[in-house]
């Protein structure tokens, strides 16, 4: 059985970090109707990979860490991500 996913959102590093950090939690209720209640999510920790910067997602709802990265192939979520399905794991994969 797979344990708790983890999500990695890209964030510009040449931007102020707060305002980066609301644009992102902007655009990720963005992918949900406006009719629709919000999803519950936090913006955690900040991650350096590949000379990148990400914010790591948290929430108890799986289905986020789904639609985040359907939204990355379907061009509607305009950020990339790093994605595992278990946070334990080292097995992280790039979608854009």
């Amino acid at each position: 059985m797979p344990g708790v996913p983890d999500t990695l959102i890209e964030i510009r590093a040449d931007a102020p970090e707060d305002e980066e950090l609301a644009q992102v939690a902007r655009e990720i209720c963005s992918l949900y109707p406006p009719e629709s209640s919000k999803p519950n999510f936090e913006l955690t920790d900040l991650v350096e990979r590949d000379g990148k910067k990400f914010v790591r997602l948290s929430t108890m709802a799986g289905s986020l860490h789904l639609m985040l990265r359907r939204g990355v192939k379907l061009k509607s979520f305009p950020r990339s991500l790093l994605s595992a399905r278990d946070k334990d794991l080292p097995d992280y994969e790039y979608v854009a």
